[in-house]
């Protein structure tokens, strides 16, 4: 898998994206835990990297991102379902400024011990 994922990334170029004023809080599917981020402008060079990663993953069988993609970036996290302590609706909130970020190399983490680097081409 880890092959295949270089294998595809390594034709990609470094890029950037937007993180949007929007912040958003997310809950992963068990409700065991939720996230703190930043939403991303949709950016054809990371739906391509998403979309790289995806046919990886069903090559071996495995889930794929959401689709449509939620795009976003964590900040921070905690244990637990924080949409239902809070009062209001805050699925998205507004936060400062957008910000341009540039994306160098992707970051894939499997459980809780594995992680892997995959450098994209200088653009």
């Amino acid at each position: 898998f880890v092959k295949e994922v270089k294998q595809r990334l390594s034709c990609e170029s470094s890029t950037a994206l937007q993180l949007t004023s929007k912040s958003c809080i997310l809950v992963n599917e068990d409700k065991t835990r939720s996230f703190y981020g930043r939403k991303i402008s949709p950016n054809p060079s990371i739906l391509r990297l998403i979309h790289h990663i995806d046919q990886a993953l069903s090559n071996y069988q495995q889930p794929t991102y959401y689709n449509p993609p939620i795009l976003h970036t964590t900040l921070a996290s905690v244990p637990g379902n924080i949409i239902d302590l809070m009062a209001d609706d805050n699925d998205s909130l507004e936060d400062d400024d957008p910000m341009l970020v540039s994306v160098r190399r992707v970051l894939c983490t499997f459980g809780t011990t594995k992680e892997y680097s995959f450098d994209l081409k200088p653009a």
